[in-house]
């Protein structure tokens, strides 16, 4: 048992001293995620249960999206969001997928065009039903200015 425990302290499994920590990121986590739950609800009532992307209509795999991360914005509206497919909203996050604000065309990173994902290329976004909630250009500039390699909004 003296062994195990051991291990168990040397791989960080529990440690005492970083209790404070983890409940500090506790805190910080649930702050983030306030507001979440109606802020999905609105997205999938707004894109018809469809991703904004590949018309995917599992809803199981769509997940909501602040195109401007809430950590900078506080700001759960629509207008802020979209409704993707998990594997797509993740590519999103890494900046390897952007939407030009003035024609709503989607773009993939170099990256991806010899994958499964290039295909998608050049996709016009399909736009929420309910127009205040139509994505907010500056916000989709900034996600723009995120993504070095896209360069035909700059």
């Amino acid at each position: 048992m003296k062994e195990l425990t051991g291990v168990i302290e040397a791989d960080g499994f529990f440690n005492p001293k970083s209790i404070k920590q983890a409940r500090e990121r506790i805190t910080i986590s649930i702050a983030r995620r306030q507001g979440q739950p109606q802020f999905r609800q609105s997205l999938l009532e707004a894109y018809n249960y469809r991703c904004a992307i590949t018309g995917c209509d599992a809803q199981e795999a769509l997940e909501a999206v602040h195109i401007i991360p809430y950590s900078e914005t506080e700001n759960n509206h629509p207008s802020n969001g979209l409704l993707l497919r998990a594997d797509i909203h993740k590519l999103f996050d890494l900046n390897l997928i952007t939407i030009n604000p003035e024609t709503m065309q989607v773009r993939f990173a170099p990256s991806l065009q010899c994958t499964s994902y290039g295909e998608m290329d050049g996709k016009y976004l399909q736009v929420p039903k309910i127009s205040s909630y139509l994505p907010k250009k500056d916000a989709l500039k900034w996600r723009c200015d995120q993504c070095e390699w896209f360069v035909e909004y700059k």
